[in-house]
């Protein structure tokens, strides 16, 4: 089994200085621009993929 070694794919595609403190406040406003939470959360589950998991 080949092992994989390298940064996570968050570093490898996030931005340089990625955010470390949450703003409460813009982050309820943020998704209540996207229709609120349980919206986000269901468009989330509507669109999960599952794949099968193979070993070689």
């Amino acid at each position: 089994m080949k092992s994989l070694t390298g940064p996570e794919l968050c570093d490898a595609l996030g931005p340089e200085r990625p955010t470390t403190v949450a703003d409460l406040n813009r982050l309820r406003e943020n998704e209540n621009n996207q229709g609120g939470l349980e919206k986000l959360a269901e468009s989330c589950l509507n669109s999960l993929r599952t794949r099968p998991l193979t070993s070689e």
